[in-house]
């Protein structure tokens, strides 16, 4: 055989091989995007919906009674608090009048 048929002929074997390696690591990444956008959905859906029953049922609580509660029960997360609202992971508890009105998804 010549030297450039068995060139040719490597060359061709890496670059089905190569396609084929993309190929499936396109569809690897497009399944598993599918996967992690269905679960940030759902866990959004699973926020606002206990957000709704705290606020329901926690109406009394006060922007410090949330405050002390996270603290102790995680004291050393990260806590922004502003003058209206406490950020924790992402998560806001939005209040007025320092009476809870809202638990949202913050990202």
């Amino acid at each position: 055989m010549n030297k450039w048929k068995i060139a040719f002929l490597l060359s061709m074997i890496i670059l089905i091989a190569s396609s084929l390696y993309l190929s499936y690591q396109f569809l690897d990444t497009g399944i598993s995007n599918a996967y992690i956008s269905d679960t940030v959905g759902k866990q959004d859906e699973v926020i606002k919906i206990l957000g709704e029953i705290l606020v329901e049922q926690g109406k009394e609580f006060s922007k410090k009674d949330v405050l002390f509660l996270l603290r102790n029960k995680y004291p050393e997360g990260f806590i922004v608090e502003d003058s209206s609202s406490i950020i924790y992971h992402g998560i806001e508890f939005t209040f007025e009048k320092d009476s809870l009105i809202s638990i949202s998804d913050k990202w």
